[in-house]
């Protein structure tokens, strides 16, 4: 009502304005009030965001991109360093975001559009965050001009890694560039190893809007080599996604070829090792079939081949090799999004807007195969099922996964793999949360190459790599964490946490006639576990997360005590290691 009056006292003004000096009152005299209206009530830094903003679609007149640099040069806590980065730092250049942009001058938008266009601007690894703002009311014409804020990360980074985890070392050294002269090109090189192999690592990962070409907006392409003293990998593709909510095309080209030594760890030991030779070749496309204001459907169809091939060590016999496996199939699937996105924080991440999508999300595939069968079929099948749900708000949220996969009428066995996954994160405090997961995965059978293992490296911290093993695997943590709201000179943002973590991995047969004669095995354990018990770990944990680096990784620095009944674990396990997530 107010602002109704306001603008009935403007057009008595302008009319009488009008009348005296013959003056016509147009559609500009009406939105020059307005403008002053929104400015009298509001600060000249104020703008509407896209989670504040309501309203009907608009036409977008103009859109004004501005790249901020990585660190606030007015902040109390402003050194030298914070200034010489900005310096050094490309920022992100404007052409390069615009080509990301789901929004263009000229289309018709809604507030969803302008949410959408900030999270895919988030999903970059070099921007930090982004807002899309309307900053003009109105122009003649009844459209609106929109402001595009992008805040940058330090994308130039040394590749410097050290790492201790279920007793075994790792480092790593290079460099990596998410941003190459701010056109959001990702190159990265570095020299590796682990406790399975060492080498040099090259990738490279570019949009194809830099060339030019508007069919190309919103395409990549991804490369990789990898040279290791145990082989080599290769790795090409080609996508133009589902990019928008209602893009209505989809393609996708890749291919993969890998050589590998591959060492199978068990009860805190090494138990196998073999050469591994992967090819994969994944072709994929899609359509929109139907989307509405908060849901969408897509076709799927494609064609796989995957193919593995198992041969000895020559410089140490195998105790028992894989079965060859060789798949090649076309399929079909159907994919439903229900888009419920929120922006929360310190969920994966500590200080850091994260995009969760809150909505249910199915997807179902299925192949046929006519080669490679078992015995007496004609047929063979390939079926994937997924569904993921999340619940909840900023002070208690929970997300749920269910996924099935199953290979039927397969030469090598029929294969069924299960998971479900349940998290819970439940603010107690601005700076408490307690956190819980429950995550329990079945299998038909084994791949020996593939084993479901319980270790260190799966969730179970304080225990060697692929400690227990089985067809069957449970899994359960619970965290209070603890965010203090420290912030290191806008470099790191650190966090707490006690944990404590138990499971179980059992079932599944037993070869009986393991020797050093690499003998061709079905079987899903090449030995039994020294215990079937559950098993567990307590401890306590130190977090460190650049907010200001284009990783979006976490340090994890944890301090863990083996508890239950496992045998030859150490009494304490120092882990440090780098996660994508708290």
């Amino acid at each position: 009502m107010h602002n109704l009056s306001r603008l009935c006292l403007a057009l008595l003004a302008a009319l009488a304005g009008s009348a005296a000096q013959a003056q016509e009152v147009t559609f500009e005299h009406l939105c020059e009030f307005v403008k002053k209206d929104s400015g009298a009530e509001k600060s000249a830094d104020e703008k509407t965001g896209a989670a504040e903003l309501a309203g009907p679609p608009f036409q977008v007149h103009s859109i004004e991109i501005v790249s901020n640099p990585i660190f606030d040069e007015n902040a109390p806590d402003t050194i030298w360093v914070h200034h010489f980065a900005n310096w050094l730092h490309i920022n992100s250049k404007e052409s390069a975001l615009r080509k990301e942009l789901s929004i263009k001058p000229g289309e018709q938008v809604t507030t969803d559009d302008l949410a959408e266009a900030e999270r895919l601007l988030r999903e970059k690894s070099y921007v930090r965050d982004a807002r899309v703002s309307v900053v003009e009311p109105c122009h003649p014409d009844g459209s609106k001009s929109v402001k595009v804020e992008t805040w940058d990360n330090w994308s130039l980074l040394p590749n410097l890694g050290l790492g201790r985890t279920s007793g075994k070392n790792k480092y790593s050294f290079g460099f990596k560039e998410d941003n190459f002269l701010g056109y959001g090109v990702r190159t990265s090189v570095k020299y590796q190893s682990d406790y399975l192999r060492q080498g040099y690592e090259f990738k490279v990962s570019s949009p194809l809007s830099l060339l030019g070409y508007p069919e190309l907006d919103h395409s990549y392409v991804d490369l990789e080599w990898t040279e290791n003293n145990d082989g080599r990998r290769t790795q090409f593709q080609l996508e133009k996604p589902f990019y928008q909510d209602s893009t209505e095309r989809m393609y996708k080209a890749g291919w993969l070829s890998d050589e590998r030594l591959d060492q199978i760890y068990h009860n805190g030991e090494l138990e196998n090792r073999f050469i591994t030779l992967q090819k994969e070749i994944d072709l994929q496309t899609g359509w929109l079939l139907d989307y509405r204001e908060r849901t969408s459907l897509r076709l799927l169809a494609g064609y796989s081949s995957q193919q593995w091939q198992f041969t000895d060590d020559p410089f140490q016999p195998s105790l028992a090799l894989p079965e060859d496996r060789s798949y090649q199939y076309p399929w079909i699937g159907l994919d439903y999004k229900e888009h419920k996105y929120q922006v929360l924080s310190d969920v994966y991440l500590i200080n850091h807007s994260e995009d969760i999508n809150l909505g249910w999300h199915h997807q179902a595939r299925i192949g046929v195969q006519t080669s490679d069968l078992a015995n007496d079929e004609t047929l063979g099948y390939q079926a994937h099922w997924l569904s993921e749900k999340g619940f909840g708000d900023s002070e208690h949220l929970t997300l749920l996964a269910l996924q099935l996969d199953a290979m039927l009428g397969i030469h090598g066995g029929d294969q069924i793999i299960a998971s479900a996954k349940a998290e819970d994160f439940y603010r107690l405090s601005k700076e408490f949360t307690f956190y819980t997961k429950l995550q329990y995965d079945q299998r038909s059978r084994n791949y020996l190459d593939q084993p479901l293992d319980l270790g260190g490296e799966t969730g179970l911290r304080g225990y060697p790599v692929q400690y227990q093993q089985g067809t069957q695997r449970w899994l359960s943590t619970a965290e209070l964490r603890w965010y203090p709201q420290i912030n290191i000179y806008q470099l790191l943002d650190m966090g707490f946490v006690a944990f404590a973590d138990a499971g179980r991995a059992s079932g599944g047969d037993i070869e009986q006639n393991a020797e050093l004669n690499g003998l061709r095995s079905k079987a899903d354990l090449l030995a039994e576990n020294y215990t079937e018990q559950w098993i567990g770990s307590v401890g306590i944990g130190a977090r460190f997360y650049s907010s200001r680096s284009s990783n979006n990784h976490v340090i994890h620095v944890d301090l863990s005590k083996p508890v239950g009944g496992a045998k030859d674990v150490n009494s304490w396990e120092i882990q440090l290691k780098v996660e994508e997530r708290f």
